[in-house]
């Protein structure tokens, strides 16, 4: 008998509005400290709401926590009409009861949810937690001169500034060697570098993700480098049907009033209006950061990162990795 995982596999080839840290293949490569694992939910032999997870091993223990590079753990939702707006929130509440029921007892339990979960009410009564976090999303983003208008006069000025001093753009979408990729990780790097932290993204564990994208076409590296064939920021960019998500970035923070990534985040939205309808930031709860997000004219919007510990010391390595 065919089991969930595999069933959902074969679905994910033929329903293409499964987002992209939902896919198998993703998983395939970010889960690799452990096993993903999938639960299904379907009225009348019709799959109308999936669920991914990630099982990690450790010291003997499993622990449900969000996959290395992916912003958002699944649940996947079939677009329903409901003719009374109570009918819509009977069937997300069936829907997380009996995805709740199905969590395997671990003693940790951590995963973000897409902002297009609302209600996190079956949680609560079940004993979980959640904290709130925010990402910033252009949505739609066709009508590429209202975007612009919106955008924070400051953020204006500076994409100017990076386009006068005649910076050039690089983008890289189907290479056959890895310089785009190692000049985009070392600038990665120097930002994580400038907050004397290591780099949290693992090298190869990004090496072996980009080399799927790129054979799936499903992200663009952009480079900025200027007259001296310096790179002066980078922007790892990512695909699904709907959305573009600014998955990582990076900024030379060497060199003096450096504008590259206002320009190159400019560029990525113009792109990706020519493809999708959305384009996530990706958040960030970082004080440095938010604010050049949300000064691109984005609309904030709130997504639940839920958790569940079995004792105190699990409840502060919950409040330790909610830092980031």
């Amino acid at each position: 008998m065919i089991n969930d995982k595999e069933k959902y596999i074969s679905f994910c080839k033929i329903e293409k509005s499964i987002p992209i840290f939902m896919q198998p293949w993703w998983l395939d490569v970010v889960c690799q400290q452990g096993e993903w694992g999938v639960w299904l939910f379907e009225k009348n032999g019709e799959v109308v709401a999936a669920s991914t997870y990630f099982l990690r091993k450790k010291y003997g223990l499993r622990f449900m926590m969000q996959p290395p590079l992916t912003q958002y753990a699944g649940i996947w939702w079939k677009d329903l009409t409901f003719s009374k707006k109570h009918q819509e929130y009977h069937h997300v509440k069936e829907v997380l009861n009996q995805w709740i029921n199905q969590i395997p007892t671990v003693p940790f339990f951590q995963q973000q949810y897409a902002y297009t979960l609302t209600d996190w009410q079956p949680f609560y009564w079940k004993g979980f937690q959640q904290t709130t976090r925010y990402t910033y999303i252009l949505n739609p983003i066709q009508d590429l001169t209202t975007i612009y208008n919106h955008f924070h006069e400051n953020t204006k000025r500076k994409i100017r500034k990076a386009t006068e001093a005649g910076l050039q753009i690089l983008r890289f979408e189907t290479e056959t060697d890895d310089t785009a990729f190692d000049a985009f990780y070392h600038l990665n790097s120097l930002t994580f570098q400038k907050q004397g932290l290591k780099n949290p993204i693992d090298v190869n564990l990004f090496k072996e993700l980009d080399i799927v994208l790129k054979s799936k076409q499903g992200r663009t590296i952009y480079l900025v480098r200027d007259a001296n064939g310096v790179y002066n920021a980078a922007l790892y960019l990512v695909y699904d049907s709907k959305s573009a998500y600014y998955l990582a970035g990076g900024v030379d923070v060497s060199i003096p009033k450096n504008n590259a990534l206002y320009l190159l985040l400019w560029t990525a939205i113009q792109d990706a209006a020519q493809r999708v309808s959305t384009f996530d930031f990706e958040g960030s709860m970082l004080p440095q950061i938010e604010p050049v997000f949300r000064a691109f004219g984005a609309t904030q919007m709130p997504y639940f990162r839920i958790f569940k510990a079995k004792n105190r010391f699990w409840t502060l390595v919950n409040a330790f990795l909610n830092i980031f």
